[in-house]
């Protein structure tokens, strides 16, 4: 186990400096930059401002002065908004965006699992059908197409949730919702698809032999099995929430991460937007380093090399 934390801590570091240096190089090879707009700025201010942020060294020294500042844990200040660091960006909006990706994933997997394990003890009949046609539906619509759709029926016409805004629980049921409903739709898929192959499975066929409760069987001996590839989805899910989350934060005025990435990559604020990707980056090694450690829970068997 130590070996295999060690050896991930270590991809981690690479990982993070890997997308750093792709990332710099992109933001500063893109046409424009954060001074460059319908407003010109005056030639002596701008002067004074790219130096302010070491923008007129030449590239590889601003690259290597940047790595020096993000090892100190100084992420500089913003461009376009420069009386606030990035830190102060991330406290605002981090807690946020967490609660609005783990509640949409903890809703997806609540959904999709009991959703996959209906239709496995149904299968073939009216409830799988039906349970299974929905959830085709939902994965094929993307979210953004979901959040529009709840806008217009729940907000404009029933009037029954605010169209936007963050603040009370009622603000968050259709970002929630619309943000979970695909990736429910995906793990109640797999849920039944795996059910299915365990539920045929010989331990299986001995407990119904020893008259073990139904609900027993199903809850204690065949999820455990049958939730191995819904947690190796989560994963990838845990990334489609995450980057999910930039549009339906834009879609309903939510102050997150996602809505200040996408104002900071919009401006070219270069110091704002190299701080969240590599914080989403992060994020989502995290995630997948916690999906990996959660294998050897479900299944003994599964070894963590």
């Amino acid at each position: 186990m130590m070996r295999f934390v060690v050896r991930r801590a270590i991809w981690l570091v690479l990982t993070l400096w890997i997308v750093f240096t792709i990332s710099f190089f992109l933001m500063r090879n893109t046409k424009g930059g954060p001074f460059d707009g319908e407003r010109t700025v005056d030639p002596v201010i701008k002067k004074q401002l790219e130096a302010r942020y070491h923008l007129d060294k030449p590239l590889w020294d601003q690259y290597w002065l940047t790595i020096g500042n993000y090892l100190s844990g100084d992420f500089g200040y913003s461009i376009k908004m420069p009386d606030n660091r990035v830190s102060y960006f991330v406290r605002e909006g981090l807690p946020i965006s967490a609660t609005l990706g783990l509640l949409s994933l903890s809703l997806a997997i609540v959904i999709g699992v009991t959703i996959g394990v209906v239709a496995a003890l149904r299968r073939g009949g009216f409830v799988d059908t039906s349970l299974m046609a929905v959830a085709t539906i939902g994965i094929a619509l993307p979210n953004f197409i979901l959040a529009s759709l709840a806008v217009l029926l729940f907000a404009f016409v029933w009037h029954w949730f605010p169209p936007a805004g963050w603040g009370t629980p009622e603000h968050l049921i259709l970002p929630v919702c619309s943000l979970a409903a695909p990736y429910a739709a995906y793990i109640a898929r797999l849920t039944r698809t795996s059910m299915l192959e365990v539920l045929g499975q010989d331990y299986l066929r001995t407990a119904m032999a020893k008259g073990l409760a139904p609900s027993r069987i199903v809850i204690r001996h065949a999820l455990r099995g049958a939730l191995l590839p819904v947690v190796t989805y989560l994963g990838p899910a845990a990334a489609g929430i995450l980057t999910g989350s930039l549009v339906i934060e834009q879609t309903f005025g939510i102050p997150g991460l996602g809505t200040h990435f996408v104002k900071a990559a919009i401006t070219y604020d270069y110091t704002l937007c190299m701080g969240l990707v590599l914080l989403y980056t992060l994020i989502l090694y995290t995630l997948n380093f916690l999906v990996d450690l959660s294998y050897s829970w479900l299944d003994p068997r599964v070894k963590l090399e």
